[in-house]
């Protein structure tokens, strides 16, 4: 959803052919096929060499990833694998039921800004080969170095045979749980492989050199050093001690689950009463799991013994609005916007609250999301944290590529990386994981194990399937496009955009689509917004569009942009597409090209009162193509409500605000808005502003320019009846807080307001 969607573009279709298209005819013409022209260990370590030494100008090229063919990740215990070695592999076989043994021979080596590792191995027989794993963590997380180092032996689990060239191949693993690790001492490593022990190093000094990784913010080498003074501890106080450290390293690595674990395993005895520093820990790792309740709880009790300790009540201050946040929905929308805009990464600390809807079952559509009251126009129905978040600059023409040839789709912005934090966090924080896995997934098969080996299976083709189908498309802020909505003058800004940004918010992810909303989301940073932009009842199901339509737009069209999602929209404005004669639409179509040029001209410093005329009489042939009748003027004219803003607001520039005022008013109903406004009328046929009424009976389509319209519906009020200005300041907060998510901003883009 807004998201930017390239596989129509050639440029973008041949680069993606260029990069991928060899390996992916290669692995469907040769699948099954033993290589016998594998590359010798020494033209392997070359060209490992030569890639690492074209880094730098490899950071200056496009980023583009594939996603190969779906296959489903290993669910077996490595012990009912059986061994294959290098040299019986077969190209683009999973190998079921096999597992290599290899060992690490080169350094790591990664494409700038991408999360895919490599490096050259070796089996047990002495063959060598590349390894490329995928969805690792990014660079400014986890260092190369501890990801890959020479030396390290590794199960790959089912291994994946993939050729890379002519005469190159790897061995390519997509889900993060199909390799393990092995422990130096670990018995099924060869002892000819095995390193040689750090004899004499103690637990305290393991420790040591941790703490000196974490002094140079190492936290990744950190970790490393921690668990191994954990190894090595003999004693339960080094036990204890090193469970302490590491916690603060997993705790910076984003694996509060982990870090949690680790304060449990460093306290030891779960009945015995926890002590000062297991309190404050604990606090800290509650607090990034989301468990705010008991964060603060264990903060009360921590600050009884320490009424003076800063950061503890600062902690129990975040916790506060935090609850806050969760239970009430009462946030500081001012000091999210100065969150998200700050230098680095983009993100607000804030929770999710869930307003007076519910999940229940929606005839034909699976899962939806439904009101439990009666809901108001600009009500906040969710406030809802990502589950996963990608920050990608708008403006950069080099945003990464991710082509997926199961569903032969390109896709520009941070999906690649959205993929890789998605992984990481269903595989190192499992427990909130639960409601991603949850969602919409299409006809994608799932595994039905959800650990092996004692670590968390990861199916990266099933995230990369709800990613598709519910990852929305962002803004850093919703304020930053109003922005621009208020300096447009010409309707540069009237198309919805795609955005770069991307992220998947769980409970959002449950609202269906409709072409006519009912709901609006907005954003500011991370942290997405549902507003209500209609009046709703209770138990009315929440709607907004997947794909907003646009202006002339066919039927066939809509139903094609929608057709990822697997269902027909058969809503009103659907409906009445689909019933469109196409004489109509052809006059349509060419009525909007002569009142294009007609506003042109008319927009000029010296326009003329008879091109303005000109325009608003074609306007008036434009309007009488669409049906009529009461159900049909509640539908949105996607055609006709900018002209007749855009007209509305020329009139008023030429002082002319009754008339003005008429077409601003058309401009909302055009958009299905039902609006009373009129001015009596004195027994001499003057205007009597005494009795002059303005109401908004039924809220219609809202957009970022409908609070453009009703400020231009002020300027108007201003000279005809001042006292309905306050009135229609009212409707342009509302409008303005379904837009943007907030309305505490207003002042700052439209100081009259």
């Amino acid at each position: 959803m807004d998201i930017k969607d390239v596989s129509d573009v050639p440029e973008a279709r041949r680069l993606c052919d260029m990069t991928h298209g060899r390996t992916l005819g290669e692995l469907s013409c040769r699948k099954g096929e033993v290589p016998q022209d594998r590359t010798s260990y020494g033209v392997l370590l070359d060209l490992h060499s030569q890639s690492i030494r074209d880094q730098v100008l490899r950071s200056y090229a496009r980023l583009i990833s594939a996603v190969l063919p779906y296959y489903p990740p290993c669910v077996r215990p490595v012990e009912e694998l059986q061994p294959l070695m290098i040299s019986c592999t077969q190209i683009g076989t999973h190998h079921r039921g096999s597992r290599i043994l290899a060992r690490v021979l080169t350094e790591g080596f990664r494409n700038p800004g991408t999360c895919h590792v490599y490096a050259v191995v070796q089996d047990e027989e002495g063959t060598a080969i590349g390894l490329e794993l995928y969805n690792q963590p990014e660079e400014d997380k986890v260092r190369m170095q501890c990801v890959l180092r020479p030396g390290q032996v590794c199960i790959i689990k089912e291994p994946f045979l993939v050729p890379f060239g002519s005469e190159y191949y790897v061995l390519r693993v997509d889900h993060v749980s199909d390799i393990i690790w092995l422990e130096d001492t670990d018995s099924r490593i060869p002892m000819e492989w095995r390193s040689k022990p750090e004899l004499g190093v103690s637990s305290l000094s393991f420790r040591i050199r941790g703490h000196s990784e974490v002094l140079a913010w190492n936290w990744d080498l950190a970790e490393r050093r921690y668990t191994q003074a954990i190894q090595t501890a003999v004693t339960s106080e080094q036990r204890e001690e090193a469970y302490l450290s590491r916690f603060h390293a997993n705790l910076r690595l984003d694996r509060p689950e982990k870090a949690l674990q680790d304060v449990f395993k460093a306290r030891g005895d779960e009945k015995k009463k926890p002590s000062d520093r297991f309190l404050y820990r604990e606090a800290m790792a509650l607090y990034a799991v989301g468990n705010y309740d008991a964060c603060f709880e264990k903060l009360r009790v921590f600050v009884r013994s320490h009424p003076k300790h800063l950061d503890a009540l600062a902690w129990m201050s975040r916790a506060k609005e935090r609850l806050g946040e969760l239970k009430s929905g009462s946030y500081q929308f001012l000091k999210m916007h100065r969150e998200a805009t700050r230098p680095g990464l983009p993100l607000v600390d804030c929770e999710t609250y869930i307003g007076p809807i519910t999940v229940r079952d929606s005839p034909g559509r699976g899962k939806g999301l439904f009101t439990t009251k009666p809901v108001k126009a600009g009500e906040l129905l969710l406030c809802e944290k990502a589950f996963a978040y990608v920050y990608v600059n708008d403006i950069t023409d080099m945003a990464p590529l991710l082509f997926d040839c199961n569903t032969d789709s390109i896709s520009e912005g941070g999906q690649p990386s959205l993929i890789t934090r998605i992984a990481q966090k269903l595989y190192h924080n499992p427990n909130g994981s639960r409601d991603f896995k949850r969602l919409y997934h299409g006809d994608y098969e799932t595994v039905d194990v959800s650990e092996v080996d004692g670590a968390p299976v990861v199916d990266t083709f099933l995230i990369t399937k709800i990613m598709h189908l519910n990852s929305f498309g962002a803004p850093l802020t919703s304020r930053m496009s109003m922005q621009q909505v208020a300096e447009d003058e010409d309707g540069k800004e009237h198309r919805r955009a795609a955005y770069l940004t991307c992220g998947i918010w769980t409970t959002a992810s449950r609202i269906n689509h409709s072409c006519i909303a009912n709901c609006s989301r907005a954003f500011i940073s991370d942290m997405m917004i549902i507003r209500a932009c209609r009046d709703m009842d209770a138990g009315t199901e929440l709607l907004f569009s997947y794909h907003h339509p646009a202006p002339h737009e066919k039927y066939a069209e809509t139903q094609a942009k929608l057709s990822k999602w697997g269902f027909t929209c058969n809503c009103a404005l659907c409906y009445e597409k689909s019933r469109a004669h196409l004489v109509d639409l052809r006059n349509r179509r060419v009525l909007c090209m002569l009142l294009r040029e007609a506003l042109r001209k008319a927009t000029f410093k010296q326009g003329t009162s008879a091109q303005l005329t000109m325009a608003m009489k074609i306007l008036n042939c434009l309007r009488q193509t669409y049906p009529t009748g009461p159900a049909a003027r509640l539908l949105p004219r996607l055609e006709i409500w900018f002209p007749y803003l855009q007209v509305g607001r020329l009139l008023l520039q030429k002082d002319r605000p009754r008339r003005g005022l008429d077409m601003l008013v058309r401009s909302l109903e055009s958009l299905g808005f039902v609006v009373v406004a009129y001015l009596a009328k004195t027994a001499d046929g003057r205007e009597n502003t005494d009795n002059a009424v303005f109401e908004v009976r039924e809220w219609g389509q809202v957009n970022d320019y409908v609070v453009a319209a009703f400020f231009q519906i002020m300027k108007a009020y201003e000279k005809l009846a001042p006292e309905l200005c306050e009135a229609v300041v009212g409707y342009a907060n509302v409008a303005y807080s379904i837009c943007v998510g907030e309305n505490e901003s207003i002042h700052t883009i439209y100081p009259e307001l």
